[in-house]
């Protein structure tokens, strides 16, 4: 038997059967206004990684694929 299958498992003394927050109509997402926020600061590491990483490099860069 697995460790946690008590967790996964809902309580069978549940009188609704659901979760507190889907009464309201909460979902596990974040906010639209966040997850923009996410994804931007992801895109600005990936290109700040990307423009150092040339930078370091660009010595060793062929002059053809410059």
């Amino acid at each position: 038997m697995p460790y946690n299958i008590g967790v996964a498992r809902p309580v069978s003394g549940s009188s609704s059967g659901s979760t507190p927050g889907t009464k309201r109509g909460k979902s596990d997402k974040a906010p639209a206004p966040h997850r923009w926020f996410e994804n931007i600061g992801l895109i600005v590491i990936i290109i700040l990684i990307l423009a150092i990483t040339i930078t370091r490099y660009w010595h060793n860069i062929h002059w053809s694929a410059r």
